[in-house]
């Protein structure tokens, strides 16, 4: 097995992963917002993750997520707050996911 320098073991990779959101006027909150919308925005969050294996969050058999950076902008509600953050835990996964899965098979393929 190769040695990657993105894994803690054979079997547990630690990808950090980042997802942005804006808060535009009226409220709602967008995902990874254009230069456009950014210029609009009232307020941003910057989230960063990185999986934990032992921080539990996660499903049977697997780890957390831990929360590497908070960067917020702008006002924030209680309620707006808790959704931003879902929001974005819920991107980094999907991102780690697909940042996996990438660097899983480049490795798999250089060691054929």
């Amino acid at each position: 097995m190769h040695s990657c320098p993105w894994r803690k073991s054979p079997t547990t990779p630690t990808i950090p992963t980042a997802s942005t959101q804006s808060k535009q006027p009226g409220g709602s909150l967008l995902l990874d917002p254009t230069t456009w919308e950014s210029a609009r925005e009232e307020g941003s969050l910057l989230l960063a993750t990185m999986a934990s294996p032992g921080a539990g969050g996660g499903g049977a058999g697997e780890g957390g997520h831990v929360v590497t950076l908070m960067a917020l902008r702008g006002a924030w509600g209680d309620g707006e707050l808790r959704e931003g953050l879902e929001l974005g835990m819920g991107a980094c996964a999907q991102l780690r996911e697909v940042m996996r899965d990438a660097l899983v098979a480049a490795v798999e393929e250089g060691a054929q």
